[in-house]
């Protein structure tokens, strides 16, 4: 918490963050994975260049204007062991733009490594913004599998803020305003 607490809370050092915590191992559990448990070596490397993964300037900028003016933002989730960080992202996001309510999107059911809600519930994502599962047990947003409700929550969205290569596979062409 103290290495957290001297980050900036500025959503561009928060992204960055979220996007180094991709580099973070999952633990395997039996047969399905579970909240990453990295080593002190791998977090302290992460947190000490949260820069390493900077976004982008021109699509940060585009990401801050869309979420001016947004009144719902989307989120579907990636691996299990990013979410702790997805929660600070969206912290971060939701007082920044207080205007815009947040539906976070994860697995429907155990795939790989990927955030279901079990997961969520237990890093406290349900206690700052809307958790839903997308109905579907396949990595990525493969719209003909998503439940009604996942389905509303991505059509309704002003943004979408995907997370992940299958994310970011099945959802580039969509039409939608998606960053990832």
């Amino acid at each position: 918490q103290k290495v957290l607490d001297r980050l900036s809370e500025e959503l561009g050092a928060r992204c960055a963050l979220d996007c180094n915590a991709n580099t973070l191992p999952a633990s395997l559990e039996g047969a399905r994975y579970a909240l990453a448990k990295p080593n002190e070596r791998e977090l302290a490397a992460l947190l000490d260049a949260p820069e390493r993964f900077a976004p982008d300037p021109g699509e940060y900028t585009a990401l801050k204007e869309a979420l001016a003016k947004a009144g719902h933002v989307a989120y579907p989730t990636d691996n299990c062991g990013e979410i702790v960080f997805d929660k600070l992202l969206i912290r971060t996001m939701m007082q920044m733009y207080p205007g815009a309510a947040v539906t976070v999107i994860v697995r429907g059911a155990p795939t790989l490594n990927d955030a279901t809600i079990e997961d969520a519930r237990q890093v406290g994502l349900d206690v700052i913004a809307r958790v839903i599962g997308n109905g579907s047990g396949v990595a990525g947003t493969h719209w003909d599998e998503l439940s009604e409700e996942a389905r509303g929550a991505l059509f309704g969205a002003d943004v979408i803020l995907a997370k992940g290569q299958a994310n970011h596979e099945t959802m580039r062409h969509c039409g939608m305003n998606v960053f990832y």
